[in-house]
């Protein structure tokens, strides 16, 4: 397991932090390998851990319940905004400082989120500089892509395949 610079940077900044409750919260398939993997997270100490099947709401909910935390005492970080599977607006919608890291967590999203909890927002979500459609776009006739690859397409980490469809060859 490699945690990306930014996310372990954060993670040293959170352990510094003994009055803060750290949560994780994951929509997984198999969340017995989703523990397991978060286990050899170094400088994780977390009061929570929700990984299953269902939506960030949900996850919340079960985090706020059980750490009897009122939803605008919470921040959300998240590389999902919005759409079917966004996790920054319904988190929002709860009450919820949602916070947009397109490009994982880091120093500068974390701390962007804290100026924002900070000021007393709550209930909205801080998009990533130059907002939510700041990225071209691409209109197609008709795709559908799995969600892991959609993200890591979208996050500029896979690019398009097209030796053996023409259909995406204009867009390579």
């Amino acid at each position: 397991v490699r945690v990306l610079p930014g996310a372990a940077a954060v993670l040293k900044l959170l352990a510094a932090r003994p009055d803060t409750q750290v949560a994780v919260a994951s929509r997984s398939a198999k969340p017995e390998w989703s523990k397991a993997l978060l286990a050899k997270v170094p400088d994780l100490a977390a009061a929570a851990v929700h990984i299953y099947p269902g939506d960030k709401r949900t996850h919340l909910r079960r985090i706020a319940k059980g750490l009897g935390c009122a939803f605008s005492r919470m921040v959300l970080f998240d590389d999902a905004r919005d759409g079917k599977h966004g996790n920054c607006v319904a988190a929002a919608a709860l009450g919820v400082l949602a916070v947009h890291c397109p490009q994982g967590l880091n120093e500068e999203r974390w701390r962007a989120g804290l100026a924002a909890f900070e000021k007393g927002v709550r209930g909205k979500v801080i998009d990533a500089p130059g907002g939510p459609s700041s990225k071209p776009t691409v209109t197609l006739p008709a795709v559908s892509l799995a969600m892991p690859f959609a993200a890591l397409l979208l996050n500029g980490f896979k690019t398009l395949e097209t030796r053996n469809n023409e259909l995406f060859a204009p867009y390579e």
